[in-house]
């Protein structure tokens, strides 16, 4: 009877032993997965921000491209503006001397 109680509680140690064997192996997987995880995570939080950060370099690459657009279509506009006031005041001299010359 004593020999079937130590077997039964060999048995019962060995299975304990393997449970917890077992149940280490499955630990370890988990931690592994944890980390690859984490670091998946580490990984596309850089590089959503550095998505953001090139959006934001595109747009004020943008806005700069759009400003000089504008100065020099101001700049261009006021050198017209200036040669179309010059080819007034001449056509408005030259019409002046032929009144002169006229009266």
């Amino acid at each position: 009877m004593e020999d079937r109680l130590n077997s039964t509680i060999e048995k019962m140690q060995n299975q304990m032993m393997e449970k917890q064997k077992a149940r280490q192996k499955v630990e370890k997987e988990v931690a592994e997965v944890k980390l690859r995880a984490e670091e998946e995570i580490r990984e596309l939080r850089e590089s959503l921000e550095k998505a953001q950060q090139d959006r934001l370099m595109e747009a004020h690459n943008a806005r700069q491209n759009l400003e000089k657009g504008i100065a020099e279509a101001n700049s261009r506009a006021q050198e017209e503006i200036r040669e179309l006031r010059e080819r007034l005041e001449k056509v408005q001299q030259d019409s002046n001397s032929q009144w002169c010359t006229i009266m």
